[in-house]
């Protein structure tokens, strides 16, 4: 639902950072309860109010006599608002002021997708061979970095791979595999089969309090965080929504997220229609390198205290 006169990245963070369980008490196994609305005339005990998700969130219904639906928002609205209309936005102004005031964080419990990968496979591929080291300098990486974030060497399918795990606490989540000899942009990366969506360096920025830039791919994130910068990286395509992301850097004091400039017209409009939207998803800024240089890791190699003077000035 769009609210009228209302940020909608406020309305997409309530709802991603509040549980309705956990707000009304009940266990997540509860299919139906008896409806708690002010305004369901309560003459009987039936069962009628429902939680589901819907377009990626919470959502209830009552299907019983008030008929009332909604999200987290709209919960709060109606447990503490007299005559709440969620089409009024003042009222909505009010519910997410209750809500974000009086309310502990409570990310809504998703059942997860479980990685088929075994958690020490990415020891197969270490330590990278004579052309991951080759590539990685190329691309201003230095041995020490490689081996910080485990990076090995693959010949699956005939190719060359740098090899790049992403870890959720100790879990190996996936790897995803760049082709060091690529020469079309369909041939550059590939995820090892078994691998599911996840944040690279996770652990480096978990519930840090510090500023974190979001970049693109894993060898920005690990040459920014060969700086010193706190850095992560979504390992799921531009194009994927990666909301379930927010909660493992919402303490964060700012997030920057860092877009391409790409020299072709068209999927630099794509691109950047996929940066707002994950900005958006993530409550991140925008920034970007200047315009001839295509990414952030060009800009580093051109020019490094140049770029590193932006990036700093970025997240102050």
């Amino acid at each position: 639902m769009v609210r009228k006169g209302l940020r909608h990245s406020r309305v997409y963070e309530a709802r991603q950072l509040y549980d309705i369980y956990s707000i009304l008490g009940i266990p997540t196994n509860k299919k139906l309860i008896v409806c708690p609305l002010p305004q369901h005339p309560h003459h009987n005990n039936t069962p009628s109010f429902s939680i589901s998700m819907k377009d990626g969130h919470q959502h209830f219904h009552c299907f019983g006599a008030c008929g009332a639906s909604g999200d987290v928002i709209d919960l709060i609205g109606y447990l503490q608002i007299s005559n709440y209309d969620s089409l009024n936005g003042e009222h909505v102004r009010r519910a997410l002021e209750i809500l974000s005031a009086g309310y502990k964080i409570s990310p809504p419990a998703r059942a997860p997708r479980t990685p088929a990968l075994p958690n020490d496979i990415w020891e197969t591929f270490v330590p990278p061979g004579a052309e991951v080291l080759e590539y990685a300098k190329m691309r201003g990486l230095k041995p020490e970095t490689l081996k910080k974030f485990m990076v090995g060497q693959s010949g699956m399918f005939g190719k060359t791979w740098m090899t790049m795990p992403a870890f959720h606490f100790g879990r190996l989540q996936g790897i995803k595999m760049r082709n060091v000899h690529a020469v079309h942009v369909r041939d550059r990366y590939a995820s090892m089969e078994g691998s599911i969506n996840g944040l690279f360096n996770l652990n480096g920025i978990y519930y840090s309090p510090d500023p974190i830039l979001i970049v693109k791919g894993e060898i920005a994130a690990m040459l920014l965080d060969q700086y010193g910068f706190l850095v992560c990286a979504p390992t799921a395509g531009e194009s994927t929504a990666c909301a379930e992301l927010l909660p493992h850097m919402i303490w964060s004091s700012r997030r920057i997220l860092v877009a391409d400039n790409d020299p072709d017209p068209k999927v630099r409009r794509m691109m950047d229609e996929y940066a707002v939207k994950r900005a958006e998803m993530l409550r991140a800024e925008i920034k970007r390198p200047p315009e001839q240089y295509k990414d952030i890791d060009d800009f580093l190699l051109a020019e490094p205290k140049l770029a590193l003077a932006a990036v700093e000035g970025w997240l102050k």
